[in-house]
């Protein structure tokens, strides 16, 4: 899923010593490098609940993905405010029109990627 950019293959711990340790870990046995989100350190952004409604055929990545409740805080940080639209006519007036006035509450455009359904077990159209 392309929204979850470069942390497709990042690791969730629940602790940030965890992490440090694994990346000591793999730097002491030339191991390679991974991405760390620890659980416990995490800073998330509440995404603010008008988004889910924001437009109808566009609806926010994190509601069309399946995972456990534990994790939720690192998906929540991952996909932020972005969103999957139905069509690129939706959007597009979402990036050019819906967008103005909604400061700091826009969804993200720059990881913006519109499909023309939403790949999920669970049915997350609007």
């Amino acid at each position: 899923m392309t929204i979850l950019g470069r942390h497709t293959d990042a690791v969730i711990v629940e602790h940030e010593k965890t992490a440090i340790d694994c990346i000591d870990y793999m730097k002491n046995q030339r191991a390679g490098s991974a991405t760390f989100i620890p659980l416990d350190t995490i800073q998330v952004k509440p995404i603010p609940e008008r988004l889910r409604n924001f437009v109808k055929g566009a609806r926010l990545a994190i509601d069309c993905i399946e995972y456990d409740p534990s994790v939720e805080r690192a998906l929540q940080h991952v996909c932020g405010n972005a969103m999957i639209c139905d069509t690129m006519a939706i959007a597009r007036d979402i990036c050019y029109e819906k967008a103005q006035g909604v400061k700091g509450e826009s969804p993200s455009f720059s990881r913006f990627k519109a499909y023309d359904r939403c790949y999920t077990r669970r049915n997350c159209h609007s």
